[in-house]
């Protein structure tokens, strides 16, 4: 295992969830968007190590726009960066979200 990406979703709280979703659907939707959060840094295997905290805001269509963002390493803020502004998301629209990714060697 020597490239290992694991991704934490650290305080992955959901803003405001409608409140005519019962708690299993609400659940599911859950867990569908920290799969696709997941799913988009599993091929990526950047060099260096490090932490990345940003605070998104996610539009009507999926369109991720990062308000806020902390990294240990330059390199990984901007793959962040990219990877957000390169997805519309399917399970996350009108949500502010606090995403932790953690890069291991």
């Amino acid at each position: 295992m020597k490239s290992l990406l694991l991704i934490t979703a650290l305080l992955f709280n959901v803003a405001a969830f409608s409140n005519e979703v019962s708690d299993g659907k609400k659940s599911n939707k859950l867990q569908a968007a920290k799969t696709e959060l997941k799913s988009l840094f599993d091929a990526s295997k950047p060099f260096t190590k490090g932490t990345v905290v940003a605070l998104i805001a996610f539009d009507a269509e999926g369109k991720g726009t990062i308000k806020e963002i902390d990294s240990s390493d330059e390199s990984l803020r901007l793959l962040v960066e990219k990877k957000i502004a390169s997805k519309s998301f399917r399970n996350i629209k009108n949500e502010t979200i606090r995403l932790a990714v953690d890069f291991r060697k």
